[in-house]
């Protein structure tokens, strides 16, 4: 099955919640430079994470999405996601929230979301997933005050299947799937 994967070009971050991200373009890449987080008792500033740069033909089938954080708590007792949900305009969330209520670990961990038959509660066509607005919200709790969560990267695979044509290159009754 055909997949594609890419860092996000395009990070912030919402002001509707106390505590902010600092550096948080870092999550572009994994290099071990990590956007951190002091929570302060309670939820971070909402991470938006767009313009994944994908290109799928337009003949794809999205059949899954898979959504990789590298993470960890650096100080305190449990951070935890708060919400994690992708966007296919970048003003909205849709289909599944998949945020974790297992606390983070204190050394770094790829946590994995969603899969390759996943599609998060909702359907998606290449456009979709290859416009600058694709994306994913995401944003963390902390149970206490201190607590520091830090982030390598937020790194997007989406899983997709080609329709091929019939006669010559001409589609027949919708083709059918490789």
């Amino acid at each position: 099955m055909p997949s594609h994967t890419a860092y996000p070009g395009t990070v912030a971050q919402t002001s509707n919640f106390v505590d902010a991200w600092v550096n948080p373009t870092r999550v572009t890449t994994s290099d071990d430079s990590l956007a951190t987080c002091v929570l302060s008792g309670g939820e971070s500033e909402v991470l938006k994470v767009t313009n994944f740069g994908f290109s799928l033909p337009p003949i794809a089938v999205v059949s899954g999405i898979s959504v990789e954080i590298d993470r960890h708590k650096v100080a305190g007792t449990t951070v935890t996601d708060a919400a994690l949900v992708l966007t296919k305009s970048n003003t909205d969330t849709t289909g599944s929230d998949k945020a974790s209520i297992a606390p983070w670990p204190t050394s770094a961990a790829i946590a994995y979301y969603g899969g390759s038959s996943d599609l998060w509660g909702t359907t998606w066509t290449p456009s979709e997933i290859n416009a600058s607005t694709f994306g994913l919200w995401f944003h963390v709790f902390g149970t206490a005050t201190n607590e520091t969560a830090a982030v390598d990267f937020i790194r997007v695979t989406v899983f997709y299947r080609l329709i091929k044509p019939l006669n010559g290159g001409h589609f027949k009754g919708g083709g059918h799937l490789w």
